[in-house]
């Protein structure tokens, strides 16, 4: 559960001002983050320990990363959420940062990782802010 608290927690730390590219980025983190949390479902529980302190190492390497804001324009937003039909329809995705399959992913990754917390108002906040990775 802390583990998709902490993913909740940097997606809400989120700004369009800081532009982080590297690691695969965010996505990368949430997708890495609910494979982790499927370890023991699936047999796998001894893998757990070492798949966390990856996970850790993993964002702490994206935290890291400088803001290229300055280089490349501020990070572009959609207006929409992946969940919404409007989003693959308005013909304003950014289709420079992540492929289909990675879009539609992160989608589940993220549901994932909302069904293993009880936190409602976070999970909701969060999820808003899939529109600045998407």
């Amino acid at each position: 559960e802390s583990m998709a608290l902490t993913i909740f927690d940097e997606m809400l730390n989120l700004n369009p001002e800081v532009y982080r590219v590297g690691y695969g980025g965010l996505v990368h983190v949430i997708n890495h983050a609910a494979a982790i949390a499927d370890l023991a479902d699936y047999g796998y529980g001894a893998l757990v320990p070492r798949a966390i302190r990856s996970h850790l190492h993993h964002l702490r390497l994206w935290r890291d990363l400088p803001n290229v804001a300055a280089e490349r324009g501020p990070l572009q937003v959609s207006t929409y959420t992946p969940h919404m039909a409007a989003y693959w329809t308005s013909g304003n995705i950014p289709y420079d940062r992540a492929l289909l399959t990675h879009r539609a992913k992160t989608m589940f990754a993220f549901d994932e990782l909302a069904a293993a917390v009880d936190a409602d108002a976070k999970e909701k906040a969060a999820y808003e802010k899939l529109r600045y990775l998407m």
